[in-house]
């Protein structure tokens, strides 16, 4: 029994190390396909925007547009989304926003899901108006790489400067 309780002691350290570094090495991971999957959508790089995301038919994503107050937009299936993202990027060649950054993390990460929550500081172009988006990632770990399967935006309108008027 002491020696049981002995190794324990001294393996439980190595192990706590052992997995915060895992779980340190899957935020960073997961934060990087997050800003690259925003960084795809400004340069307006399809492929690079649909890699960000799992192939699969309940990949998903709603958000509040921020160029439309009080409208939503939500796209069910990966080839739905690829599909209207495709269209939107023809229709809108030149990014609509600028990335400011983002703060405000908070990862959960259980096996090979993981959610993100964060607040991702933007710019829109047209109107040079600053705006905070509230965003939630649902990730999947899939051959190594994090990848989106449902994606939440929702636009502070009322924080934005200069404030836009939504009809919600």
């Amino acid at each position: 029994m002491k020696n049981t309780l002995l190794l324990a002691c001294l393996f439980l350290p190595a192990l706590q190390a052992f997995a915060q570094t895992a779980n340190a090495d899957d935020e960073a991971a997961i934060k990087a396909a997050i800003i690259g999957e925003t960084d795809a959508y400004i340069r307006r790089d399809l492929d690079a925007w649909v890699g960000s995301f799992v192939d699969s038919p309940q990949t998903s994503y709603a958000l509040t547009p921020s160029n439309a107050p009080g409208t939503v937009a939500s796209r069910q299936g990966f080839q739905e989304m690829k599909q209207s993202m495709k269209r939107w990027m023809t229709m809108s060649p030149k990014s609509d926003m600028i990335s400011e950054g983002r703060d405000n993390w908070t990862i959960k990460i259980v096996g090979n899901m993981a959610w993100a929550r964060f607040v991702q500081h933007t710019t829109l172009v047209a109107t040079n108006t600053k705006m905070d988006l509230v965003e939630l990632k649902v990730m999947e770990k899939i051959n190594g790489q994090w990848k989106i399967s449902t994606s939440a935006t929702i636009a502070d309108f009322k924080n934005a400067t200069p404030p836009m008027k939504s009809t919600y």
